[in-house]
């Protein structure tokens, strides 16, 4: 029988808060490195150089709350940006410091929670099928919890990159929702849950649950799925499930729950298809099978965090004889109904595998999917990785209580799991830095795999324009422009820079190969313009401006002020041009 199941109370609540506590201080101290890094120009500016968050007011709530041309609909990232830029303006370090306090307070939550839960489990479970003997392997299993959240390297995409405060927030919102959830259903107001499996009541708790879901939408569509994760933590370890009646008022007692998530899914699916990011190549077999392989590559990474990289591409060749579709496939079925057939004896692992999957599912790209995205990524891990870091938690405190460990065992069981954790932050902190900036980012990417999507070496070919390395500019800008001969704005941006080394044919070339994909485009008559304006040709320069203002160019301030055309500014086309506008 556990030693803790008829005790009346843990001696000292206080202690998990100290112990989530100490966790959460040493994952801010293990990130403080990510404060020297800046921003990186993959969806960053959307964060930092986006006018609509330069003020804050009432049109900045108005297109927070309606835009959502960025695929996603998520008002409180928006507002948690502007505040930060009313605070910091562009300095970077205001930016990632909010990322950090944001993760921290995450890992506080995560290791609370996972005490609670166990907790839970523990008074709710019989005493055979109990894998926790007392209190002290709660504590153990719960930190280490808390302690694998807060510093595996899986989670640095969603930290280091200020774009992905999304995560973050979503993340505490929805953790703060079930915590609610937790004291609504198990009655959590003293020490010990009296675990209640009657009818569903309006609440304050209740109503704070649901306040948290509706933040956690509002941050990112990921957190749809948190109606089926609070049916699995009813059925454990709450073990609110128990006749057909249960379950129809559990049903109804989630219909807010679920009137949300349905109305964000149908939101967010509107916004994939107005960007394109809905694609009906890959069949709805091939979706499943990558599915599978990446249910499987995130639970390796989750155990041997190596190889990661921001980008992962989305495979070329999908087919059921392939080992790397197959044998996930045999995997996650074996998994499955491993977990279903203990579930009599052990519900623990049947609830962490239910939550696993169905927290991933939104990001696995079943329903939809963007072969130009990546077939995994390291922040989709941020919420569902819990579920794993829980059992390796369990485990680690179930390893210490076994009675064939002796003490001289105990003490290298207790060296190789403190070794994991060195070795886990090392990783960490060189994960940080990959994110220092975007050629390191991006040169990270391509090392990893050089035939990645054009947009890479694009974006790397931008650093190192801002950087005044033009010829390494003009080398990725190739690259692109050869995965992706279409891309209009690559021919655009390396003709920038051929103008940047006086290369004005090279450049001519380019801007006239933007008008033949996009003739309508008034951008490349203007740049033209100013190329035969540096090039002292008055007469050609004034005929592209004035077709650039054909075209729909409407920056006149702009064109007064631009001194790639100074050289025509006394030239009687201009004066002519600009008198009539």
């Amino acid at each position: 029988m556990n030693s803790y199941r008829h005790s009346r109370d843990m001696k000292n609540k206080k202690s998990h808060v100290y112990l989530a506590a100490a966790i959460a201080g040493i994952t801010f101290a293990i990130y403080l490195p990510g404060l020297q890094n800046g921003f990186v120009n993959w969806d960053d500016p959307l964060a930092y150089d986006n006018p609509h968050l330069h003020a804050l007011g009432l049109d900045l709530f108005r297109w927070a709350f309606t835009d959502i041309s960025t695929v996603y609909w998520m008002p409180l990232v928006w507002l948690s940006h502007a505040l930060d830029y009313a605070l910091w303006g562009l300095n970077p370090v205001g930016h990632h410091l909010t990322n950090n306090l944001l993760h921290a307070g995450n890992t506080f939550i995560v290791s609370y929670l996972a005490i609670r839960l166990l907790l839970i489990a523990g008074f709710t479970t019989k005493p055979e099928e109990s894998i926790l003997p007392d209190e002290r392997g709660v504590l153990i299993a719960g930190g280490m919890t808390g302690l694998l959240f807060g510093l595996h390297p899986l989670h640095v995409e969603s930290v280091a990159w200020v774009a992905e405060r999304k995560d973050l927030l979503s993340g505490i919102f929805l953790l703060l929702s079930i915590m609610a959830y937790i004291r609504y259903a198990a009655g959590l107001s003293d020490e010990r849950p009296q675990v209640k499996a009657g009818a569903f009541r309006l609440n304050r708790q209740y109503l704070l649950s649901l306040f948290f879901f509706i933040g956690a939408v509002s941050s990112k569509p990921m957190a749809v799925t948190l109606p089926a994760i609070l049916l699995i933590l009813d059925w454990y370890p709450l073990r609110r499930i128990c006749t057909p009646k249960n379950i129809a008022t559990l049903l109804a007692e989630k219909i807010p729950f679920i009137v949300g998530s349905v109305m964000i899914s149908v939101v967010t699916i509107i916004a994939q298809r107005r960007l394109g990011g809905v694609v009906t190549e890959v069949s709805i077999p091939e979706r499943l099978l990558v599915a599978a392989r990446a249910l499987t590559v995130y639970l390796w990474k989750v155990v041997l965090p190596v190889d990661l990289v921001p980008f992962y591409p989305y495979p070329k060749v999908i087919a059921l004889g392939m080992p790397e579709y197959f044998l996930p496939m045999i995997l996650v079925a074996a998994m499955t109904a491993a977990c279903i057939y203990t579930a009599r004896k052990q519900k623990m692992w049947l609830a962490a595998w239910g939550y696993y999957i169905i927290s991933l599912l939104p990001v696995l790209g079943i329903a939809m999917v963007k072969t130009s995205s990546p077939f995994i990524a390291d922040r989709f891990t941020y919420l569902p990785g819990i579920a794993p870091f829980l059992i390796m938690g369990v485990f680690v405190a179930w390893g210490r209580e076994q009675v064939f460990l002796s003490r001289t065992w105990r003490g290298v069981a207790a060296a190789i799991v403190i070794a994991a954790v060195f070795a886990m932050t090392y990783a960490t902190v060189k994960q940080i830095a990959v994110w220092k900036d975007s050629i390191s980012l991006w040169t990270k990417v391509i090392d990893a795999d050089p035939s990645v999507p054009a947009f890479v070496y694009n974006n790397r070919a931008v650093a190192f324009h801002e950087r005044q390395q033009i010829d390494k500019a003009i080398k990725d800008y190739t690259q692109a422009i050869a995965l992706d001969p279409g891309d209009y704005a690559q021919y655009s941006n390396r003709g920038t820079a051929h103008v940047a080394l006086k290369q004005y044919a090279l450049a001519l070339a380019d801007y006239e190969k933007v008008i033949a994909l996009q003739p309508l485009n008034p951008s490349p008559y203007y740049n033209i313009a100013c190329l035969r304006a540096l090039e002292n040709n008055a007469v050609e320069a004034c005929r592209w401006l004035e077709q650039s203002l054909e075209k729909g160019y409407r920056d006149l301030e702009h064109i007064r002020k631009d001194p790639d055309l100074d050289s025509i500014r006394t030239a009687s086309c201009y004066q002519e041009i600009m008198a009539g506008q």
